[in-house]
This record gives C-alpha cells, structure tokens and sequence, in this order.
C-alpha cells in the first residue's frame, strides 16, 4: 500500500484490529475513502513471506480470525444504512449487491474468495 502523507492526515490504522495484517489494508482505505479516489495498480508487485509458526500463539490468532472480521461487520451495515442516502462518492447499492451475493454464497456453502474475480 502506498498512501500521500498528506491524504492520510490524522487518519490511522485501527488499532483494535490486533493480528489482522491480511485485511488492514482493505480497513485503511475504507476509512479514506471520504478524502478521494483510491486507486488500485498492477505496476508494482512485493513479496511476503509467511511464518506459520513463533511470531503469535496459535490461540490468539485464531481469536483474531473471528473476532475481527465480525468487528468489521460495521462496513456492510454501513453499506446497507446508506443506501437511501449514500455519500456520491461511494457506490453503497453496488457494495450492498456484493455483500447479499456474498451472504448467499454462505448459506449455499460455497463461501469461495475467487468468486470476487467473477463478479
């Protein structure tokens, strides 16, 4: 991720979001997305190299795959409050499509994130 100092402002990480690295990013620029485009780029290209093991307890990671995504349920609930009066900048009826499409995909039990590239 690359953000200009100047866009960011005071805006930071949400802290309450211990050992959720895989997703921060996508919290991030939600909390921005009020201050202009996000822009997303296939010019560049990193590595990460994953450790399975001795960084954090298998307990608290396990914690932190469930506890966080349901403290981040606050963006499909915003997503659907907003709908009827939607900031013009944000595609609240699109976001809500995917986030019904994605809820039946649950029920049906073929919860897959590659669908995303279908859609």
């Amino acid at each position: 991720m690359v953000y200009r100092a100047s866009a960011i402002g005071s805006c930071r990480f949400d802290e309450r979001l211990r050992l959720y690295g895989w997703q921060e990013d996508v919290d991030f620029a939600a909390s921005l997305s009020s201050r202009g485009r996000i822009v997303k780029t296939f010019a560049f290209s990193g590595v990460h190299q994953a450790v399975k093991y001795g960084r954090t307890s298998r307990v608290r990671l396990g914690y932190s795959q469930v506890v966080n995504p349901l403290y981040l349920v606050r963006n499909v609930l915003a997503n659907h409050l907003k709908t009827f009066k939607p900031e013009p900048w944000i595609d609240r009826a699109g976001r809500m499509k995917g986030n019904w499409i994605a809820f039946r995909d649950l029920m049906l039990g073929r919860l897959m994130p590659e669908r995303i590239e279908a859609l």
